[in-house]
């Protein structure tokens, strides 16, 4: 029957035997998910084996003993198999995801990230409080890197630098992050978490069919179906959209069409007169920050706190004195 389906359905016929899909690599079977799947039986042994009236104390000891052997065990098995490192990156990206900017700054206080997810989620953060520039060396630092990292080809580390991308107001450099994510995840399969964005992106672009393609697919899932009725009722609605918190706020923010971005620009967006039409669709940076990035972004909306946040920390961590006094003068010609 094997032999039959392995000429049918294109999967390596050693994942026949061992299963489609239960992990995210697809040429590596995981020690600990097969211990997983015996445990089931062994421990129905051991149920079996146990399961006898207690005729002495000593029976009872034995009992005992042997529990706490196990329990030993599985202790040992967790502290050897287990990547705290790789549980902590994990868990800022979670807080990032969620743009749970509270906690985060709650976690960086007790304890100083020193990775460089940790490190971008943490940069994110401050500058969504407006902390960044006046608190950026009373925390580890990776240079520029550790505002706007450059783009890896893999399919988690990008994410974080992403969200960074998308609450900046960068809604094109993000999708493309999101969405090359997405490509390169091992096993070919689609994520529920970059389609939420790319549905976001385009609907922030005004690219309301595409978005409509992402939407319609993730109200057939389970964990996105209620929240992809929800945006769907947004698509084409332009006032809907100037209204929303998030959206509305980043459309304002985002790079527009026919609009001078320099350095001593002090045109601003007019809120009232954006709509989707006018969002650049093919306008992008390459991965690599540079100040001209960030300038554009400010210089073309200056109620863009987090742009200014990222613009002054970039100056504070090349030491571009020049910049910086230009950017302090312009702020006070504004107020």
């Amino acid at each position: 029957m094997l032999f039959i389906l392995a000429s049918h359905i294109p999967v390596q016929p050693r994942s026949l035997w061992f299963g489609i899909h239960y992990h995210r690599y697809p040429t590596v079977i995981p020690v600990l998910l097969w211990s997983a799947a015996l445990s089931v039986f062994v421990l129905a042994l051991i149920a079996r084996f146990f399961n006898k009236p207690a005729t002495s104390k000593s029976q009872n000891l034995k009992t005992l003993l042997f529990c706490a052997l196990c329990f030993l065990c599985g202790l040992c098995a967790v502290w050897k198999y287990s990547n705290l490192k790789a549980e902590k990156v994990m868990q800022y990206d979670f807080m990032a995801r969620h743009q749970q900017w509270n906690r985060i700054l709650a976690t960086i206080n007790a304890e100083k990230p020193n990775n460089q997810i940790g490190v971008t989620v943490q940069n994110l953060a401050l500058g969504m409080h407006g902390l960044l520039a006046d608190h950026l060396f009373e925390f580890n630092q990776n240079g520029i890197l550790g505002l706007l990292p450059d783009v890896q080809s893999d399919a988690t580390s990008p994410l974080p630098t992403a969200e960074a991308f998308y609450q900046l107001g960068m809604i094109n450099v993000a999708q493309r992050t999101v969405f090359e994510c997405q490509e390169a995840i091992l096993d070919f399969q689609k994520s529920g978490r970059c389609y939420k964005r790319l549905a976001q992106t385009n609907l922030i672009n005004g690219k309301y069919e595409v978005a409509r393609k992402y939407l319609t697919a993730l109200q057939k899932t389970l964990f996105y179906r209620d929240w992809a009725n929800e945006t769907m009722a947004l698509l084409g609605d332009e006032k809907a959209i100037a209204k929303h918190p998030e959206y509305g706020r980043l459309r304002q923010f985002a790079y527009k069409e026919n609009l001078v971005l320099d350095r001593d620009s002090s045109r601003s967006a007019n809120p009232s007169e954006i709509d989707g039409s006018r969002l650049t669709g093919e306008f992008y940076f390459s991965d690599h920050v540079t100040p001209e990035m960030l300038e554009s972004l400010y210089y073309g909306n200056t109620d863009n706190r987090l742009a200014f946040e990222y613009l002054k920390a970039y100056y504070m961590l090349t030491g571009d004195r020049e910049g910086y006094n230009k950017l302090l003068r312009e702020l006070e010609v504004r107020n």
